[in-house]
């Protein structure tokens, strides 16, 4: 399925725009994002437990990942290969991004500019569900070397794992998995992205193996 097409039709590839032919979201996204606004209507008004029972039952069904196909051929950057081995449970991964920054005893502030230079941190799998891979944002002696989180402005950025000695996409930065905290937090207009036992979500390349192949087949 395409959707429109944005008002910036490229990617930058190693410095240089590399025009975008079109983009292919997964099949039932349309569907998904619309229940998502209508979730968002009721953030602040509905009963916290019953929101929450909707936001999860959102979220189980959601797919949340588009290909791109760019006009012409990149033939002069290798590309990170897929890892696509279901056993990303309790693996080291490195994320990428450009968003917003703080620590994790202050989170990033409200007003944080979402496009700052591109940093790298690490964490550890610790949940690998259907299409999600999750990590938690840990904090003193838990904490791996570097340990980070993505924020506001890193989605669609990519996780990596190390597959001896070969860096491969094994997720896409999607987004907090939310708590009833979380969203008290939200309506009380004190939640910070970015603090220490946060738990953030990715979307799980391995589950879309047979889709990415079928797809890149079919056109």
């Amino acid at each position: 399925m395409m959707i429109a097409m944005p008002e910036h039709r490229y990617v930058t590839i190693a410095g240089q725009r590399r025009a975008v032919a079109r983009i292919i979201v997964y099949p039932d996204f349309p569907k998904s994002w619309t229940q998502w606004n209508q979730l968002l209507k009721h953030m602040k008004t509905e009963d916290p437990s019953a929101w929450m029972a909707g936001f999860e039952s959102y979220r189980a069904a959601m797919h949340d990942i588009a290909l791109l196909e760019l006009a012409k051929p990149v033939e002069d950057v290798e590309p990170v290969k897929l890892y696509l081995r279901p056993d990303e449970l309790g693996r080291v991964v490195e994320i990428f991004g450009k968003g917003a920054t703080g620590d994790g005893l202050t989170g990033a502030a409200p007003d944080a500019p979402h496009r700052t230079r591109l940093r790298h941190a690490y964490n550890r799998i610790v949940a690998a569900k259907n299409q999600w891979l999750y990590y938690k944002f840990d904090c003193g002696n838990a904490a791996l070397p570097l340990e980070g989180m993505t924020a506001s402005g890193d989605s669609g950025g990519p996780v990596l794992i190390d597959d001896h000695g070969t860096w491969e996409l094994a997720g896409i930065a999607q987004g907090l998995d939310g708590t009833r905290s979380d969203l008290l937090a939200m309506r009380a207009g004190t939640f910070r992205m970015g603090l220490c036992g946060q738990k953030v979500s990715s979307t799980r390349v391995s589950f879309y193996a047979r889709w990415i192949e079928d797809t890149i087949k079919s056109q």
